[in-house]
């Protein structure tokens, strides 16, 4: 219809008419377009929101995966301290010279229990840290890190995820000493989760050093694995609060 208007103006040389049909158009356009970048803006907000909300639950899961990965590390080093107590052998150092300093653990759990098989499974449990990145890998492979709108946050995500794969590599560390240990312990006819008590336990590593050697490894690796835990709940709480800064 406007357009046979636009026509006819042309036809009749109603210059005037014609300019002000173009105008019409233009501001259409224009309109149209500015509709169009609105919604755009609007979709993109509201995606930006529900990857900020997505990314709090992930780390919020993840804080309290480290919180049970820490707690159960903690409890096998405890267990392990008493095995070498039962065998009469000096407990392993709670120490560990790096970078020029000592690093030394915190006072241990007692670790208590009526069960007489007990310190057999707990030396047996190694959980490692499994996290949540769903959103991380979607924002990823959709290329939104833009979306989000903030350098500074963007860097600190992607400095998170780094800290995770370093836990995620040490877990292979201490899942092949635990390898190492249960075959060990095999040697002894012990088995995983079998009915060994404290006392087997012991007069099984005062017979074998090389079984011994390689618990107090294991003690070293529940240390550390309790301390990335701790550092990674750290870093996920800051990251919370940066996250809810930007919302």
């Amino acid at each position: 219809m406007l357009l046979r208007r636009i026509t006819q103006h042309v036809k009749d040389q109603n210059w005037f008419a014609v300019g002000i049909d173009f105008i019409i158009v233009a501001l259409g356009v224009f309109m149209g377009l500015q509709v169009s970048n609105w919604n755009d803006a609007r979709a993109e907000q509201t995606l930006r929101s529900e990857y900020l909300a997505q990314l709090t639950e992930d780390l919020q899961a993840d804080i309290a995966e480290a919180a049970d990965t820490e707690r159960y590390a903690w409890t096998r080093a405890a267990a392990i301290e008493d095995v070498f107590d039962a065998a009469g052998l000096e407990k392993p150092l709670r120490e560990f010279y790096i970078d020029g300093t000592v690093a030394k653990a915190p006072p241990l759990p007692e670790f208590t229990t009526d069960y007489p098989f007990a310190h057999n499974h707990i030396i047996t449990n190694v959980p490692t840290f499994e996290e949540t990145r769903e959103t991380f890998d979607t924002i990823v492979s959709n290329g939104h890190f833009g979306l989000l709108g903030d350098s500074n946050l963007v860097r600190q995500i992607q400095q998170y995820q780094r800290q995770v794969e370093s836990i995620k590599g040490f877990d292979i560390a201490i899942v092949e000493t635990f390898r190492r240990l249960t075959e060990l312990r095999s040697r002894h006819g012990i088995a995983l989760g079998g009915r060994t008590t404290l006392q087997g336990l012991g007069q099984a590593v005062k017979e074998d050093p090389q079984l011994a050697a390689e618990l107090d490894t294991y003690f070293l690796h529940s240390g550390s694995q309790a301390g990335l835990s701790i550092e990674l709940q750290t870093a996920a709480k800051t990251l919370i609060e940066a996250i809810e800064k930007a919302q």
